[in-house]
């Protein structure tokens, strides 16, 4: 098996096509991580630097020429994309002409039929380019027009990625080292944080979704896509790091930042974490403001519009249809949505609303004061002080929220939240109609296939999307973000006579594993046969807390599927070698299991509250164990878990309604509510 590359970089053009300075740098970033043995590991990688049209054209031919089945084949190309009359597809070379596509620029066809003739079974391509032509005055914009990248460019074991929907713009900001999408393909490999589910190395799937979070953090209105048929989402790119330090800080800084800022309790978790993992300094501040790097551009971009938009309008209230088309120009170069750009607008009509009523309040104080010298009375009354407005992070300080009915459903894990935190967000939203479907709270896999069905608005979830899933959301033509919003953790729950006590991370894992099959192995005095429970409609669930503890292949024939978290617990208080893993806030609460300790590196985590602990014989109506939530939060918790709220990314009001959602729940009203409720669990 080879792994070869072909990177193809075009910055000079003839006039007609802006230069693309940027172009070259990306493949040098590329060539950089493909070659390194540590990432990449690539046995060929050849660069082309623009290069004419019969150069380029014969350099993809024999990429592709006389290969076996499982090559890998990559082929990266940054430039413009050009398409004609009928939609067709070009790519741009040193001596393109537009009025001469055919003979100088190399067709999307020649390099279809090439991919399709070769015998390779994974092939992928990375277009850093787009086909929307509009140049403005800094950025550089790349293509021209509507282009079917599914149908011109992919196939069978083929994955192609895009830096942008063929409906945008993709583009560099002058001087910058790379272009935006590059930057982040090459940063996920580079940095090893493209390996979502942490299993070592990273697939083509995997790299997508990382670098389009990115772009999307700092420009949102470029909308990265990933094109592939049944095995091409699993093609396995490049080797991520699994226990690198570097690595487990960038993580935690990427779960604490949220809008582009770090809370107190996220900055006292990473210094903790710091620390433990020996990071300099220097080391931690620089992981962190690559994390923070995309919500800047972010900013600065908002920034460059409401400039723009200032010094345009110039205090008016009206806009011409001329003005308006130059703006949508801006908003959609700088990559901005129509909700970033409208509170800008809005903002300035409120201060202009503002001033003119300031002018007609001025004018009557002063008619009144002229009244009031004549009236003045011997004693003025001294000056009265205000309270101080106390700002508070409430529901109500949450903007954008629509107006209609709205359906949600999903993980049973979320069971003791969501009728509480509904409630709640009625009384101050009372237009932001969300209601529950019950029958849809059967699991987390269970929301999002209603969701993709359309029966659900937006989903709850007790882990992350799947890539099955986010293609079945790719075949209907939007994408699934997954936001994550409340942190938990798993909770290990025994039978109550069992003599065990505690059990180290390492032994659970061996436990579910299948290397541990009796309780004696584990320390408990009697010959006891250990026999496993599982939620059997929770598999990714579970797949996720395996691959949390280092399982990376196990016999499932010793499982015991059960449907709910409360069969699960009733059928361990029957067995005596029974074990069940849970959702932590489910299972702590219980009077009729024991929860159990959990030991990682020496230290001991109680799942419970250890100062207020309840025994199974104490346990009844009023008198339960709490959850440990300083445990979790700190990020100290060996078996964390994460909640999510999943919103379907298709620009109508169900997008909305999701986001919204997830913006309440991450106020401070809402973050106190779910602690609340996490504490004490559903009993």
């Amino acid at each position: 098996m080879a792994k070869i590359a072909l990177l193809i970089g075009v910055s000079k053009y003839e006039p007609g096509l802006t230069p693309l300075p940027a172009a070259t740098k990306d493949v040098e970033a590329m060539r950089q991580v493909l070659e390194n043995p540590e990432i990449g590991g690539f046995d060929e990688v050849k660069v082309l630097v623009n290069p004419p049209r019969q150069e380029m054209e014969e350099a993809i031919e024999m990429l592709f020429d006389d290969r076996q089945k499982d090559d890998l084949l990559l082929l990266f190309f940054s430039g413009h994309g050009i398409k004609d009359e009928e939609g067709n597809l070009y790519f741009a070379t040193h001596n393109t002409r537009k009025n001469l596509l055919q003979s100088t620029t190399v067709s999307a066809k020649v390099v279809h039929q090439v991919m399709k003739n070769s015998r390779s079974k994974r092939e992928v391509v990375i277009l850093d380019c787009c086909f929307s032509g509009a140049f403005g005055k800094e950025l550089s914009a790349k293509g021209d027009g509507f282009v079917d990248i599914k149908n011109q460019l992919g196939g069978e074991g083929r994955a192609v990625l895009t830096s942008s929907s063929s409906t945008q713009y993709s583009f560099e900001l002058q001087g910058a080292d790379t272009s935006t999408y590059t930057r982040y393909i090459v940063e996920g490999l580079k940095t090893g944080a493209a390996d979502r589910d942490e299993d070592g190395s990273i697939s083509v799937d995997e790299l997508h979704e990382y670098a389009k979070s990115k772009v999307q953090e700092a420009t949102p209105g470029m909308k990265p896509e990933i094109y592939a048929v049944k095995e091409g989402y699993k093609i396995q790119l490049a080797k991520a790091p699994i226990d690198d330090p570097n690595l487990k800080y960038r993580r935690e800084v990427e779960y604490w930042v949220r809008d582009g800022e770090i809370d107190n309790l996220g900055r006292i978790t990473l210094d903790n974490q710091k620390k433990r993992l020996v990071l300099t300094p220097d080391e931690a501040a620089t992981i962190e403001a690559d994390v923070l790097k995309p919500y800047q551009d972010y900013k600065e971009n908002l920034q460059e519009y409401q400039k723009a938009f200032l010094q345009t309008i110039k205090g008016k209230f009206r806009v011409s249809d001329k003005t308006r088309a130059e703006l949508k120009r801006l908003q959609q170069v700088l990559g901005l949505r129509d909700e970033d750009t409208a509170k800008i607008e809005d903002s300035h009509k409120r201060k202009l609303n503002l001033g003119n009523q300031f002018i007609g309040i001025l004018s009557l104080g002063i008619i009144s004061f002229a009244v009031a010298w004549y009236i003045k009375p011997d004693k003025e009354c001294l000056p009265c002080k205000l309270p101080p407005i106390k700002i508070t992070n409430q529901f109500a300080q949450v903007h954008n929220v629509p107006k209609g009915k709205f359906k949600y459903g999903g993980s049973t894990s979320w069971s003791f939240i969501y009728p509480t935190l509904e409630s709640e967000i009625k009384k101050t939203h009372p237009q932001f109609d969300i209601n529950i479907r019950k029958e849809f709270v059967k699991g987390s896999g269970i929301g999002i296939e209603k969701l993709i069905d359309g029966e659900l608005d937006f989903a709850l979830l007790s882990r992350d999307v799947s890539s099955l899933e986010k293609d079945k959301a790719g075949k209907k033509y939007f994408s699934l973000k997954a936001i994550p919003v409340v942190k938990s953790g798993v909770a290990v729950a025994v039978n109550p006579k069992l003599e065990i006590n505690s059990l180290t991370k390492d032994q659970v894992s061996e436990i579910f594993s299948g290397k541990i099959n009796n309780w004696r192995q584990a320390g408990n005095p009697a010959d006891i046969p250990i026999k496993l429970y599982e939620r059997g409609n929770n598999f990714i669930s579970m797949n996720e807390f395996r691959k949390s503890l280092g399982i990376i292949a196990f016999d499932d024939k010793n499982i015991n599927y059960v449907n709910t978290t409360n069969e699960g617990l009733q059928e361990i208080t029957k067995e005596p070698g029974g074990i069940f893993v849970g959702p932590i806030s489910d299972i702590v609460p219980q009077c009729g299991v024991k929860t159990l300790p959990i030991i990682n590196k020496g230290k001991t985590f109680y799942p419970y509250q250890q100062q207020n602990f309840v025994s199974p014989a104490e346990c009844g109506p009023g008198k339960r164990n709490k959850v440990n939530i300083e445990a979790i939060y700190s990020g100290e918790y060996p078996l964390p878990v994460d909640f999510y709220v999943v919103v379907k990314e298709n620009g109508q009001e169900q997008q909305q309604a999701g986001e919204a959602y997830a913006n309440l729940l991450q106020t401070e009203q809402g973050k106190n509510m779910i602690r609340q409720l996490q504490e004490t669990g559903g009993l």
